[in-house]
């Protein structure tokens, strides 16, 4: 995750899957303070869409790009 979005602190995040049947089981996003991301899901390995929606309190600067 770019510097200016990164949360404070760990966070987790739901992830709504879907694929060309529809809805699969969903997914979940962590995002740690240095911004790596992590997603675990139910062991699907087929290509799926991911979308998602979260809010955290970040202390990084705001971005100027």
């Amino acid at each position: 995750m770019p510097l200016g979005f990164r949360p404070i602190e760990r966070t987790y995040v739901d992830v709504a899957l879907t694929n060309s049947s529809g809805f699969m089981p969903w997914a979940i996003a962590r995002i740690d303070s240095n911004g790596n991301t992590y997603i675990t899901n139910n062991s699907h390995s087929d290509a799926r869409t991911a979308q998602a929606f979260g809010t955290w309190i970040t202390n990084d600067p705001f971005p100027t790009n």
